[in-house]
C-alpha cells in the first residue's frame, strides 16, 4: 500500500485524533472525534467553547492531530502506521457550516446533537503537511 493510500485509509477507519495546541506557556493535547474532508485537504471537529483547547485554538492556529491505528499488541511494532497532519485552525462561521455538519455527522451521526448546541465550535484544519510513520520509517507529504 502506498503512502498515499494509507492516509486515506487511516481518515476513513479512524474516528478519534489526538489534537495539539499551543498556549503562550506550553503545549496541550486532547482527544478529539474528527471526519476528512473528500478531497483530504481538511479535517474538521468541534469543542465546545468553555475549554482551555478552544482557548488555545483562537491564539495560536497552529495545530498537530495524530491519527493511528494501534491495536496495543506486539503485531503494533509491525503494523502500526501513525499519521501527523500539520495545519492550521479556523473556526466555522455559521454560513459555512451546512456541507462540514453533514460530512462530520455521516462519520459521527451520534455526535450531531453536540454540533447544534450554541457553546459548541466547529473547526476545520487546512492541512499543509501530513507525516506517515511506521516502526521504522517516516515519510512526510504534501497534500495534492
Amino acid at each position: 500500500m502506498n503512502f498515499k493510500s494509507q492516509i486515506k485509509a487511516l481518515l476513513s477507519s479512524q474516528k478519534l485524533a489526538v489534537l495539539s495546541t499551543h498556549s503562550a506557556s506550553q503545549p496541550y493535547s486532547n482527544l478529539i472525534a474528527f471526519a476528512a474532508c473528500e478531497d483530504c485537504h481538511g479535517v474538521i471537529f468541534f469543542t465546545p467553547k468553555n475549554t482551555r483547547k478552544y482557548q488555545n485554538l483562537v491564539d495560536n492556529k497552529e495545530v498537530a492531530l495524530l491519527i493511528d491505528n494501534r491495536t496495543n499488541r506486539n503485531q503494533d511494532f509491525d503494523d502500526a502506521t501513525a499519521l501527523t497532519i500539520l495545519g492550521s485552525a479556523e473556526e466555522i462561521n455559521i454560513i459555512e457550516q451546512g456541507q462540514l455538519v453533514a460530512i462530520f455527522g455521516a462519520k459521527h451521526p451520534n455526535l450531531v446533537e453536540y454540533l447544534n448546541k450554541n457553546d459548541n465550535a466547529l473547526f476545520r484544519v487546512t492541512i499543509s503537511e501530513y507525516i506517515v510513520a511506521t516502526f521504522n520509517k517516516s515519510v512526510q507529504i504534501k497534500p495534492d
